[in-house]
């Protein structure tokens, strides 16, 4: 199981970010989330695999001036 934000999602071996974010319906708002505790962008969603257990904070961007 992974955790992302306040929900739960069922892990598979070969997970990646992008997989993790097209299960929720707002996924493709975020361009930056925190994995562990480090930071992955859009990017690289595709090429970083998730573990089990991983806890996944979708950062929305704020933008003001």
């Amino acid at each position: 199981m992974i955790h992302v934000g306040d929900r739960q999602v069922i892990w598979q071996p070969g997970m990646t970010l992008a997989q993790v974010m097209e299960i929720l319906e707002d996924g493709h708002l975020y361009a930056v989330v925190r994995l562990d505790g480090k930071l992955v962008s859009k990017p690289h969603f595709s090429s970083t695999l998730v573990s089990d257990e991983a806890v996944i904070q979708p950062l929305p961007l704020i933008a003001g001036g």
